[in-house]
C-alpha cells in the first residue's frame, strides 16, 4: 500500500519535546526524515494552526502543524541569507496565517493572509516540503513583488509557478542529507530526487487521472525537463500533461526547466575549475539563490516576463561573474527564452488600468462579460499587452475562475479583477 510509511513513523524513539520529526522532501520519500531540535521562529513572522513545538508523531495534527512550521522557518532562512535585502513584512504587513489541515481537498494555496494546506485521504499536502515551499515561494515572490499581484499576464502567472517550485528545489538542498544522497547520482541533469516536485500528490492525481492524461505517477511536476520556449498566442488552453500549454502550471515549466538548467551548468563549472563535488554543488546553489532572489526584485513587468526576467538576470550575473553571465545566456537562449541577439532596450516598468470593451472590436466581445471588468497589465508595448489581457481573461472565464467563493483565484471588487490565492 501506498501510505504505509505513515505507520512506520509511530514509532520515533528519541523524540521528545524539544525536537520535531522533519520530512525533508516529501512523503514520496519517507526515508528522507531526521530529527532536529525545535527551530526559532525565522522573518517575517507566521502564525501555524495547531503548531505547538516539539514532541509530536509526524502523521498528527501536532506533527504536520511542526513539520509545516519547520519547512517554513527552512525555506526563509534560505531567503534571508541569499536575498539582495532582508524580507522585512508579507504583502500585508501581518504576520502570514498557515492552516496545515484546512479541509479535504487535494489542493494547497497561498492567498495574501496566509497559506491553507488540504488533504485527502492519506495525502495530507502539509506533510510535503515541496508543496509547504512552493506555496511559501508564492508569499515571498508576492512579498517581494506585490505590483505584481493582479497584473493580467500569463506569463508572470507562469512564472510565479516556476519560481515556487525552485524555491522548493533550493529548501530543499539546504539538508546536506539530500545532498550527498543526490551526489551519488552521476547525472543531476535528469530527473533525481531533488529536480521531482511534489511526488506524493503526483502520484494521487496520476491514479486520479488513470494516468491517461501524460502525467508520471513520480511527480507533479519534474524541473529535469527541458520545454522550450514558444508563443503562449499560438497554444491552446487545454490538453495533455506531456505537453505544454497555455495555462501557468504548464506554461511555467518553460521557465523551470530552464532555471534548473542553470544552476547546473554553474555546478557543472565549479567541477572542472576543480571543485569536489559537495563543495561545487553548495557554491552553485549559493550563487544561483543569490542570482535568482536578486533578479526578482529588479525584474520589469512586461508581457514577456519570462524574456524580462532573463535579461534580468544575465544582468545581475554579469555583474558579479562575466563566466556565470555566459553559461547563463546559453541555457536562456537553448530554451528560446532569449534570442542570439538580446540588446538591453528601455523598458517601462508601469501598470495601466483598462477595460477590453473599451479598446477592442465590439464584435469579440460579446462571449465574455470579464472584458468589461477593469484589469492590469503592462505598459510596456501596450498592445502586447492588451492582446495578454484577452488571453488570460478568455481563460479566466473559460474555467469559471472568477467568483466570489473562496474556491476561485479571482474575485471582482469594485468591477476590478483581484487575485485572491495561487
Amino acid at each position: 500500500m501506498v501510505f504505509n510509511w505513515l505507520r512506520t513513523l509511530t514509532n520515533v524513539p528519541t523524540l521528545d519535546e524539544k525536537s520535531i520529526v522533519y520530512l525533508m522532501n516529501d512523503p514520496g520519500t519517507p526515508t528522507l526524515r531526521k530529527l532536529i531540535p525545535v527551530p526559532i521562529m525565522a522573518s517575517p513572522s507566521y502564525k501555524v494552526r495547531n503548531y505547538s513545538g516539539g514532541g509530536h508523531i509526524l502523521n498528527t495534527t501536532g506533527g504536520r502543524a511542526a513539520q509545516t512550521f519547520v519547512v517554513i522557518t527552512e525555506t526563509l532562512k534560505w531567503v534571508q541569507r541569499h536575498a539582495p535585502e532582508q524580507l522585512s513584512n508579507w504583502a500585508t504587513g501581518l504576520p502570514l496565517v498557515v492552516d496545515p489541515e484546512a479541509g479535504e481537498d487535494l489542493n494547497a494555496y497561498y492567498y495574501r493572509k496566509g497559506m491553507k494546506f488540504f488533504y485527502s485521504g492519506n495525502v495530507y499536502t502539509a506533510l510535503s516540503a515541496d508543496v509547504v515551499a512552493h506555496e511559501l515561494g508564492h508569499a515571498i515572490f508576492d512579498s517581494f513583488r506585490p505590483d505584481t499581484w493582479s497584473v493580467a499576464s500569463l506569463e508572470l502567472w507562469s512564472f510565479h509557478e516556476a519560481f515556487a517550485d525552485m524555491t522548493a528545489i533550493l529548501t530543499a538542498l539546504q539538508n546536506e542529507e539530500i545532498i550527498n544522497l543526490l551526489l551519488k547520482d552521476r547525472y543531476l541533469e535528469k530527473d533525481n530526487l531533488v529536480s521531482r516536485v511534489g511526488e506524493q500528490i503526483g502520484k494521487a492525481i496520476y491514479d486520479i487521472k488513470k494516468g491517461e492524461d501524460g502525467r508520471s505517477p513520480l511527480y507533479l511536476r519534474n524541473a529535469a525537463t527541458k520545454f522550450k520556449y514558444a508563443d503562449p498566442s499560438t497554444l491552446g488552453t487545454r490538453g495533455r500533461h506531456d505537453v505544454i500549454v497555455a495555462e501557468s502550471h504548464s506554461f511555467g515549466r518553460i521557465m523551470l526547466g530552464a532555471l534548473y538548467a542553470i544552476w547546473h551548468k554553474m555546478y557543472e563549472y565549479n567541477v572542472l575549475r576543480g571543485l569536489n563535488q559537495k563543495h561545487a554543488l553548495v557554491v552553485s546553489r549559493n550563487l544561483f539563490s543569490k542570482y535568482l532572489l536578486t533578479a526578482i526584485t529588479i525584474v520589469p513587468k512586461t508581457p514577456r516576463f519570462f524574456q524580462s526576467f532573463a535579461r534580468s538576470l544575465m544582468w545581475v550575473a554579469q555583474q558579479d561573474n562575466p563566466i556565470y553571465h555566459k553559461l547563463i545566456r546559453e541555457i536562456l537562449i537553448d530554451w528560446k527564452i532569449v534570442g542570439e541577439i538580446d540588446a538591453q532596450s528601455d523598458i517601462n516598468d508601469g501598470v495601466e488600468v483598462i477595460k477590453l470593451s473599451e479598446e477592442m472590436e465590439i464584435g469579440i466581445l460579446a462571449h465574455n462579460p470579464l472584458y468589461e471588468v477593469e484589469v492590469e497589465i503592462p505598459t510596456d508595448n501596450r498592445q502586447e499587452g492588451i492582446e495578454d489581457a484577452k488571453r488570460c481573461l478568455d481563460l479566466l472565464n473559460q474555467t469559471n475562475s472568477v467568483s466570489d467563493m473562496e474556491a476561485t483565484p479571482f474575485e471582482i471588487q469594485d468591477n476590478k479583477l483581484i487575485r485572491t490565492h495561487i
